[in-house]
């Protein structure tokens, strides 16, 4: 036997140990490969961080303070941006008393705006009001979410009359009236401009709108966020109507008039004062020579302007509300008008101005409430009637005349 021979033809075997080495390099290598792999992709694919700037300060985002909708549209938390901003938030509906947590009304210390869920439509009012409820439309529906109430965060500025900025996706800034103001007044003074910007608080609102309204010489105009003329300065007041989006002016005459926001003529500049009394329908009270008419909308007069006043005043001390429209009371006569002359009340219709009550007997004409419910009075020689009593009263006598 060649065992010699044998032996050359035998080939060395591979340590088990070497196979091993190798393997567990590859598997690595491997292994490196996917976690570059891994880390490139998400890098690609990372969700921008969501960021909210309030008045100058970059905000802590706490769980489900901005939430999306499957159409990607983004929502702000409405009780805790008003807790962020320094506003009261208050469950249920303004002046009713009741914990309902599908509503809610927000209190920035000068203006009260009310949401409800699944509506698109807000109110605003203050708490000196005497008149009616400014109505808004959004551009979405509030909506619910774990026991919240969210508002789309493009609605802010109309809604809340905040400076908002989100065109970009992910930093949200918003800005206060007045810290927006202070920035631009501040600015203006950097500039040498000789423009003074507006501190009342109604003013302040048009700022949510992209307007500044300024005074320069006494006098007052309308600027951009550039600080470049949209309505020259003429005016010896200016106010803001948000609910109109209009300006009610006068000028160095006392003559007041109604502009438009880029300065165009809607009521000539004629009368003695101009006021909002209604908003549905719109109604403006116009005076001229100490007397007062009703305007509507398009600046058709609905009455002449004769009367001493229009509507009854408030009296809190008799918990009487102030009084203008008093609704269909029998289902015959319509909507009806206060008004005033010659210190005697009594009403127009609504629709067309012709009278309904002389303004001959009638010393009170008023609206109270009693146990929720609005009641109408009226008092002769300080005896107190209810309305409905003395309209019967009123048509028996035409009758007996005629």
């Amino acid at each position: 036997m060649d065992l010699l021979n044998q032996n050359y033809n035998t080939r060395p075997q591979k340590s088990k140990g070497a196979r091993m080495v190798k393997m567990a390099l590859v598997i690595c290598i491997l292994l490196v490969i996917v976690i570059v792999a891994l880390m490139i992709y998400l890098q690609l694919n990372k969700t921008p961080q969501m960021i909210l700037e309030v008045n100058g300060n970059k905000i802590q985002l706490q769980q489900d303070i901005i939430v999306s909708d499957a159409n990607g549209s983004k929502y702000i938390s409405l009780k805790d941006l008003a807790d962020i901003l320094g506003y009261k938030y208050n469950n249920g509906a303004y002046m009713e008393y009741e914990e309902d947590k599908t509503k809610c009304y927000i209190d920035n210390n000068y203006e009260i705006v009310g949401f409800s869920q699944d509506s698109s439509l807000i109110y605003k009012t203050t708490e000196s009001s005497q008149i009616d409820y400014e109505y808004y439309k959004l551009t979405k529906n509030i909506i619910m979410y774990q026991d919240k109430l969210y508002i789309g965060i493009d609605d802010l500025g109309q809604a809340l009359n905040v400076v908002c900025n989100a065109s970009n996706a992910n930093n949200i800034i918003i800005q206060t009236i007045t810290y927006a103001s202070n920035n631009h007044t501040e600015q203006l003074k950097t500039s040498n401009s000789s423009y003074k910007l507006t501190t009342d608080n109604n003013n302040l609102k048009a700022m949510a709108y992209g307007m500044l309204i300024a005074s320069r010489d006494d006098l007052w105009g309308v600027l951009n966020q550039n600080y470049q003329e949209i309505i020259g300065n003429k005016y010896k007041t200016i106010q803001f109507d948000e609910y109109t989006m209009t300006y009610i002016v006068s000028n160095e005459r006392n003559q007041y008039g109604i502009i438009t926001t880029d300065g165009s003529i809607k009521i000539a500049l004629k009368y003695d004062s101009i006021k909002i009394i209604n908003h549905e329908p719109l109604l403006y009270e116009v005076s001229q020579d100490k007397k007062y008419g009703i305007m509507e909308e398009d600046g058709q007069m609905l009455t002449d302007i004769e009367y001493d006043r229009i509507g009854y005043p408030q009296e809190l001390q008799n918990k009487i509300n102030y009084t203008l429209i008093i609704p269909d009371l029998d289902g015959k006569t319509g909507k009806t008008v206060v008004v005033c002359k010659d210190g005697k009340y009594g009403l127009i219709y609504l629709t067309n101005g012709k009278t309904f009550l002389e303004c001959d007997t009638l010393d009170k004409l008023y609206e109270v409430e009693e146990l929720g419910e609005l009641k109408y009075r009226v008092e002769i020689d300080k005896n107190v009637y209810t309305l409905e009593e003395y309209i019967e009263y009123a048509k028996r006598q035409t009758m007996v005349i005629n």
